[in-house]
């Protein structure tokens, strides 16, 4: 089910506002109609929601972290169904990408945003 699923990425549906879940859910209708696997669908959703809903609230998620472990969930996903590996690689590398920018703008030493963004490449 794609709401345990985001659950298990680090997204609490019950976390959302009735107005962000409601256009999560039109989210989730039209990507639907494109993608037929169901765990494909829910990271699409999530990555959709952190990365470009511009509606994404840290209190939504599960846990402290949880936008950086979903990409090792993502990738434990696909090694046990490598039908869902096109759609990890792409999307992992759209919240690397995404947490890469935000690093950049961080309020941090230089040199702790550096390390951060490397080891983050190599996430």
């Amino acid at each position: 089910m794609v709401s345990e699923d985001l659950l298990e990425l680090g997204l609490d549906l019950d976390r959302l506002s009735e107005d962000h879940l409601r256009k999560l859910w039109a989210e989730f209708r039209s990507i639907r109609v494109l993608e037929p696997h169901t765990r494909s669908i829910a990271i699409r959703i999530f990555v959709w929601y952190i990365v470009e809903s511009k509606l994404f609230s840290s209190s939504a998620m599960r846990r402290s972290g949880a936008i950086g472990q979903s990409i090792a969930t993502m990738r434990a996903w696909a090694a046990d169904d490598p039908a869902l590996e096109p759609v990890v690689v792409r999307e992992a590398e759209t919240i690397k990408l995404f947490l890469y920018q935000i690093f950049e703008n961080a309020a941090a030493p230089r040199g702790t945003i550096v390390e951060a963004q490397k080891r983050l490449l190599k996430a």
